[in-house]
């Protein structure tokens, strides 16, 4: 004998009315469901799977429809939580204040037409073994963060819109680099463009310098070990009878872009001069904290080419300006933020 397909499953039941649909409490779908599987311990919404009530219509109580209205809040209070979580994440994972190392320009140029060379962080043998007393002995060194250097040495157009004084040979090419200034007169320089440029310019450290003239090169010279008249201004080709500077930028640079960081003109550096180097690997190394002399280097225009190689050292006194010494900036960068954790 078959069995009335509205009969519920038990003893002594008889036929019966079909059960009115279960409604969503989150999304208000009407669910129809045998009595069967509304016995199930957890009945799911089929559109947004969210705990259905166990009754509907007529036979919900006071106390049911007080669950069911809370079950209907929970449903909104789920999706406000979901959303706050959502926030979080997208706070965590934003973008931050400082953009990564691959977002810098590789170079720029600021409102006094100074171009910069972004010089990325890294490691160098800085000194020579072949070279003089005091450059040596060799040593690894760390240069931890990047920085943007002169592409060229400042002219003497370029001291005299931040300075706002003509250079000390006033009929100068504009585009020659600038001479006779002194350490301090360079530090003033600094102090004046970063108030104009709202940055921090400064002088380079020794090690900064080493590490941006040979780009990455072991050799005597950022191009070899031999002299070419290609790239630096130096005794052998800076003119006969009367050497002199010359424009900037008007020979070969090095692997990084910059150019005549040997020759041409001497280079102030912010270090106190030391006749020899401490030993032992280090980070951002910067000379003695005191000292009468302040280190320049690079080598001029009347230096033999053993004068400008990359180790090479001079030094002169800071309050005293001459034909050799010029100088070039660098621009700090800014902090990155710091990293959060999601």
């Amino acid at each position: 004998m078959s069995q009335d397909p509205t009969t519920p499953d038990r003893p002594g039941a008889g036929p019966g009315p079909a059960l009115p649909p279960l409604i969503c409490p989150n999304c208000g779908e009407a669910v129809d469901l045998p009595e069967e599987e509304r016995r199930q311990r957890v009945l799911l919404c089929s559109k947004c799977s969210f705990p259905l009530p166990r009754q509907s219509g007529q036979e919900r109580t006071a106390a049911q429809d007080l669950l069911d209205a809370t079950g209907a809040n929970f449903g909104w209070i789920a999706a406000a939580l979901v959303a706050l979580a959502f926030l979080v994440i997208i706070q965590a994972w934003g973008p931050r204040e400082a953009g990564p190392p691959e977002a810098r320009p590789p170079s720029l140029t600021n409102s006094v037409g100074m171009r910069l060379v972004l010089v990325p962080a890294g490691t160098f043998r800085m000194g020579s073994r072949s070279g003089s007393a005091d450059e040596q002995p060799v040593r690894e060194v760390t240069i931890r963060r990047p920085f943007y250097l002169g592409a060229t040495e400042v002219t003497n157009e370029q001291f005299t819109r931040v300075m706002q004084q003509a250079p000390f040979f006033p009929n100068d090419p504009p585009s020659n680099p600038v001479v006779f200034v002194s350490w301090h007169q360079a530090k003033d320089f600094c102090l004046r463009l970063s108030v104009l440029e709202k940055a921090t310019y400064r002088l380079p450290t020794e090690a900064e310098w080493e590490y941006a003239c040979r780009a990455g090169t072991t050799t005597d010279f950022f191009w070899g070990d031999a002299w070419q008249d290609g790239f630096a201004w130096a005794h052998p080709n800076s003119g006969r009878p009367t050497r002199s500077t010359h424009p900037v930028g008007t020979l070969k640079p090095n692997g990084w872009g910059l150019y005549d960081m040997s020759g041409n003109v001497g280079e102030w550096c912010e270090d106190v001069y030391a006749p020899a180097y401490l030993p032992g690997d280090v980070a951002d190394p910067k000379g003695p904290p005191r000292g009468d002399f302040r280190v320049v280097r690079g080598g001029a225009y009347d230096h033999t080419p053993e004068g400008v190689r990359s180790a090479a050292r001079g030094h002169h006194p800071p309050g005293e300006a001459a034909m050799g010494p010029g100088f070039r900036v660098v621009m700090e960068l800014p902090p990155a933020a710091p990293a959060t954790t999601p």
